[in-house]
């Protein structure tokens, strides 16, 4: 009987035991300072973390919408500026020879308002003799010209033995439709008579100015005309 009461007593205090050291696990226990101030420190880490994530998250997407409006203009730009530059070529066959129909060409502000009253009042030379590189004229366009009333041109390339010219409009009402405006004239013995081509090249001053088609139609009558002339003469 003793030898049972002593193993109750035993089972009873282990039981104690047990049931102090759950609660021992269970229960809270004291952090210390230095545990805290790490604890602290880890905590503030993760909030900076997470400000850092956020701000570079931000800064992302502000980036993207910049660079997307930079393409945006950039491609705009583009558009405009191939939409606004061009050319425009013709030719026209002739039945006077190279050489004849080439002087005319040369002495255009003489033959130009003779021949063509109905598209030139007049054509004055302001610098140099008018045929040559660095001349410059102004050219006054009767009432049946498309578009412009005067035009001064300057002469910026020349070359008698392949017969062929390069004028640049320099000031003048064509100038408030076009930045810039070249034109090339060449004529080519074909046969008994001649080949005259004639090129322009344009820069636009808005997206609303049409391409110069009436001044390359002007040239091309222009030419036909002088040609029925020079026939007759």
């Amino acid at each position: 009987m003793a030898d049972h009461k002593s193993k109750m007593e035993t089972t009873t205090k282990d039981r104690k035991k047990e049931k102090q050291a759950a609660g021992f696990l269970l229960l809270p226990r004291a952090v210390s300072a230095k545990e805290y101030l790490g604890l602290r420190g880890a905590i503030k880490a993760l909030h900076a973390t997470g400000l850092q994530i956020l701000v570079l998250s931000i800064a992302g997407v502000l980036f993207m919408i910049l660079r997307l409006q930079v393409d945006i203009i950039l491609v705009s730009k583009v558009i405009d500026g191939v939409s606004r530059h061009g050319k425009l070529d013709v030719e026209v066959k002739v039945k006077s020879g190279a050489d004849k129909f080439w002087q005319s060409i040369m002495d255009s502000a003489n033959i130009f308002p003779k021949v063509c009253s109905d598209l030139y009042k007049n054509v004055e030379v302001l610098e140099g003799d008018g045929h040559s590189v660095g001349s410059v004229r102004m050219v006054n366009f009767a009432e049946g010209s498309p578009i412009v009333k005067s035009a001064k041109e300057k002469i910026e390339e020349l070359d008698e033995a392949k017969k062929k010219v390069a004028y640049s409009v320099i000031d003048g009402d064509m100038m408030q439709y076009y930045k810039s405006f070249k034109a090339t004239l060449e004529v080519i013995p074909e046969g008994e008579g001649s080949l005259v081509k004639w090129l322009c090249e344009f820069e636009k001053a808005s997206e609303q100015v049409p391409d110069p088609e009436m001044i390359r139609d002007f040239a091309a009558k222009n030419f036909k005309e002088i040609d029925e002339y020079l026939l007759k003469a």
